[in-house]
């Protein structure tokens, strides 16, 4: 996979309670943020409209993307009533960003690991971006 592509385990909503996600998931997040926080970015400042609890996973430039998928929800599959709950009052996705080498790439993802994002009851969210345009436009 291309350098700075990811996954992110993403629940977000308002008023998130983010310790009592962090101790019932026993996940660290790579980062949290309140309603109304103030980012600041590479392209400007950012008012975070919800608050939002994420969980990163940086996908290595030798694994495909079907072992990073499976690599990356494997600590959820046994956390699936704890995120059934989590839904019922927050939106809770996995959001995919990939940079690819080229404008065009196939995205292929076997029956066993859709099988498994299925499990988690939870929406996939692909964003690619050709940074190309960017940095030499």
């Amino acid at each position: 996979m291309e350098f700075g592509s990811f996954l992110i385990f993403r629940i977000s909503g308002m008023n998130l309670d983010l310790k009592e996600i962090t101790n019932k998931l026993n996940i660290i997040p790579y980062r949290t943020n309140l309603k109304g926080h103030v980012r600041n970015g590479k392209y400007g400042d950012y008012i975070c409209p919800e608050d939002s609890w994420m969980a990163q996973y940086v996908i290595p430039k030798e694994q495909t993307l079907e072992e990073a998928i499976n690599a990356f929800i494997k600590p959820y599959l046994n956390k699936k009533e704890i995120i059934k709950e989590l839904k019922e009052k927050f939106k809770v996705i996995i959001w995919l960003s990939l940079y690819p080498e080229h404008y065009q790439m196939s995205i292929e993802l076997s029956a066993e690991t859709l099988s498994k994002i299925h499990e988690l009851n939870v929406c996939l969210s692909i964003t690619a971006s050709y940074l190309a345009d960017i940095y030499n436009g």
